[in-house]
């Protein structure tokens, strides 16, 4: 196995074996990734001391600021999106609905990454504006 393989593979074994559930995002979830692409996921904020303990640092990345991401950790070509548990709930049905749904689906893969970015945003806004209704 390859240097790189083998670095992948630990990659993975991290983030399969950290105490929260880590769900995949990105251009290699909706399928338009290239070679060089980086790995997506998403995960609740609660993870971060157990993420940085396990060589994760901080990434400033202003793509990643959305008012809905806490922060982004990275080790390698992993890049973590960290979220309050609520948050991460609506990102994650906003995610499966986007991939469930052709014409949503085809529709995002022609935005390029900053219009995608306000495609989200407006989802997220959305959700919270029409279904999370106080009563």
């Amino acid at each position: 196995m390859l240097a790189a393989e083998t670095q992948l593979l630990k990659n993975f074994q991290i983030l399969d074996n950290i105490e929260y559930p880590v769900y995949s995002t990105g251009s290699r979830f909706f399928g338009y990734f290239r070679d060089c692409s980086d790995w997506d996921f998403m995960v609740d904020e609660r993870a971060k001391d157990e993420l940085l303990s396990l060589g994760y640092s901080l990434i400033e990345d202003p793509v990643y600021a959305d008012g809905t991401t806490t922060l982004v950790l990275g080790k390698d070509n992993f890049h973590v999106q960290l979220y309050k548990e609520d948050d991460l709930k609506i990102m994650i049905a906003i995610r499966n609905a986007i991939r469930s749904n052709t014409y949503m689906y085809h529709l995002y893969l022609k935005l390029d990454k900053k219009d995608r970015k306000m495609f989200w945003k407006g989802l997220l806004s959305l959700e919270k504006n029409l279904f999370n209704v106080e009563k």
